[in-house]
């Protein structure tokens, strides 16, 4: 293995988590196909990844509270969204079910408030049968559970 490789992979790593922080298995993966791209030595991705979890570059865990915050207040979406999500990323499911267990108290504020703003955009619509399921696909397809969404949609009935 050449230095001037593992320098190139290492950069390329580097500019690639001061994007936005990656899981372990995200990483790798991106690793991966650059070595493949380049002809690089295929040794490197091991040693690479290793050296950034010494560093503390690379944390699941870290990693997985910031795309929950990110989940839960720039784009809100329901714990199964934020659970499948993760599992993509090939974070373990300890790590997932140990932090999405902190966040199923704020689970129905979540879906309120996104349930208030799309009744906002909806003004003019009553809540027929038809309008109450079209709430429901909608908070569904953002991945809050049943339970979440049948509270939701019962409290702005009784409002």
């Amino acid at each position: 293995m050449n230095h001037n490789q593992y320098d190139s992979v290492k950069n390329y790593a580097l500019r690639l988590l001061s994007i936005r922080p990656r899981s372990e298995k995200e990483l790798e993966h991106r690793i991966s196909d650059y070595i493949r791209k380049k002809n690089l030595s295929v040794s490197i991705a091991p040693r690479l990844i290793s050296f950034l979890k010494q560093l503390d570059y690379l944390n699941d865990s870290e990693f997985s509270r910031w795309w929950i915050l990110q989940r839960r207040t720039v784009s809100i979406k329901g714990l199964k969204i934020i659970k499948y999500e993760l599992k993509q990323k090939g974070v373990s499911d300890d790590i997932i079910s140990d932090l999405l267990n902190e966040e199923k108290e704020s689970e129905h504020s979540k879906a309120q408030k996104l349930l208030d703003k799309y009744l906002k955009k909806n003004k003019s619509v009553s809540l027929s049968k038809y309008f109450i399921q079209k709430i429901k696909n909608y908070l569904t397809i953002r991945g809050f559970s049943y339970d979440v969404i049948n509270r939701a949609i019962d409290e702005i009935i009784q409002k």
